[in-house]
């Protein structure tokens, strides 16, 4: 009986791998441990622990830069054109489809964007759903902190 606890422990964290392996999520593997354990205790009635808890935990790797590799995060570039540059009125339904430019805005001859250098981990873009039910409109909002100015 012992080895069969031990070769379905196995199989526990054998599953566990192929669901955080398939799913892309770590915490989805080590939630189905203790899920088909459970499973299989009501199916069978035969118990996998010896104790009243069990304590399930995994090792993942967290993703981060190498000691003493920058990690600059965010956007580095922002280009920016005047709003009197675009010809007619630009976005309307259909032209912005789950955040793709669908139809790009008619410019005029004269537009010229500018490019802005931004400091790392400084240009922010937010959205949100403002306003009662019924007269909710998105609010959005860019924040840049610029690392000086050239005047050319």
């Amino acid at each position: 009986m012992k080895f069969f606890k031990v070769f379905l422990g196995l199989a526990l964290f054998a599953i566990a791998g192929l669901v955080a392996e398939q799913t892309g999520n770590v915490l989805a593997g080590i939630a189905s441990i203790p899920l088909l354990t459970y499973g299989f205790e009501s199916f069978t009635g035969l118990s996998l622990l010896s104790g009243p808890l069990a304590l399930y935990g995994a090792l993942s790797p967290i993703k981060r830069p190498a000691q003493g590799e920058a990690n600059p995060g965010g956007g580095r570039k922002l280009w920016l054109i005047g709003v009197d540059s675009i010809v007619g009125e630009w976005p309307k339904k259909g032209d912005i489809v789950d955040g793709e430019i669908i139809n790009p805005p008619v410019l005029a001859a004269s537009a010229v964007f500018i490019e802005v250098a931004v400091s790392d981990n400084s240009l922010k873009i937010d959205q949100n759903m403002k306003g009662s039910s019924g007269y909710q409109s998105w609010e959005q909002m860019i924040e840049v902190k610029i690392a000086g100015f050239n005047p050319v």
